[in-house]
């Protein structure tokens, strides 16, 4: 019986590791966003600050997805005119908004 490869095996948890750090998943945004909207309604794409690669691909995401994908129903991602351009990457503008929960009907 052969040996197990102990470099298969760091390969394989260095490629887990590696997928779980760039999948972004609606609870990796939602927590983005809250963090990034604070106690405001809205936050401009220029606004907000980029501090490390895993929010990056979180960031980058943003501008296409719809309300369903951020995985949060008290958020909102609208389209804005221009670009946002910051020290990681150029991308099309976009606003954060606080959704107001709906009163009964």
């Amino acid at each position: 019986m052969p040996r197990p490869d102990p470099y298969l095996k760091a390969y394989i948890e260095a490629t887990t590791a590696f997928d779980r750090m760039v999948r972004v998943t609606p609870a990796r945004m939602a927590a983005f966003v809250e963090a990034k909207i604070g106690d405001r309604e809205s936050v401009h794409s220029s606004e907000i600050n980029v501090d490390t690669i895993e929010e990056l691909l979180v960031f980058r995401s943003l501008p296409g997805v719809s309300d369903v994908d951020i995985g949060d129903t008290r958020f909102r991602v609208v389209p804005d005119r221009g670009r946002t351009d910051n020290a990681w990457i150029n991308l099309k503008s976009f606003r954060i908004e606080r959704v107001e929960p709906s009163g009964p009907s």
